[in-house]
Formats: structure tokens, C-alpha cells, sequence
């Protein structure tokens, strides 16, 4: 028992350092969601058939698997125009 406290308390600086980067992370996405989604929603209700058609595009592109868009993101999409994208930003835009 007082050896797996001993790792827990050995391990709580890494799982400290997780934590605020899952809360950043949680954060930056809330964040872009509300500025991405509330002009879309408005786009959607509001707006002529064929912004409503790219906003259909854009929810049938979101609703793929997560780590495909995330393997996309990373891997593919920046990698095509010559950027390099870091790890926390792709998992941000996805």
C-alpha cells in the first residue's frame, strides 16, 4: 500500500502538468467552438440556400471520426502546403 502511494505521489507532477494541458486544450476548443458555431448557426437559420449548403458541408466534414480528422489535420492537410503544424493546435482545430 505504501509503495503505491509512494508512485502516486512521485507521479503527481506529470499528472499536474496533464491536467492543465487537458484544461488548456478543453479551453481552446470551447473557445473557437463558440466562435466558429455561433455565426454558422445564425448562417444557417438566416442565410440564403447556398451558405446553408457550405454549413451542411462543413457538419457532414465534422462529423467524420475524430482521429481521422485528427491523422488530416496533423499528417496531411498542413503537410500539403508546406507548414508544420504543432500537435496541441491541430488537436485545437479538430
Amino acid at each position: 500500500m505504501n509503495e503505491n502511494l509512494a508512485l502516486i505521489y512521485q507521479s503527481l507532477p506529470y499528472l499536474l502538468k496533464g491536467c492543465a494541458i487537458t484544461i488548456g486544450l478543453v479551453g481552446g476548443a470551447l473557445g473557437l467552438g463558440f466562435v466558429i458555431g455561433i455565426p454558422m448557426a445564425v448562417g444557417q437559420v438566416y442565410g440564403n440556400k447556398y451558405l446553408s449548403g457550405l454549413i451542411a458541408l462543413y457538419v457532414w466534414f465534422r462529423g467524420l471520426p475524430v482521429l481521422v480528422l485528427l491523422f488530416l489535420f496533423y499528417f496531411g492537410l498542413f503537410s500539403l502546403i508546406g507548414l508544420n503544424l504543432p500537435a496541441f493546435t491541430a488537436a485545437i482545430l479538430v
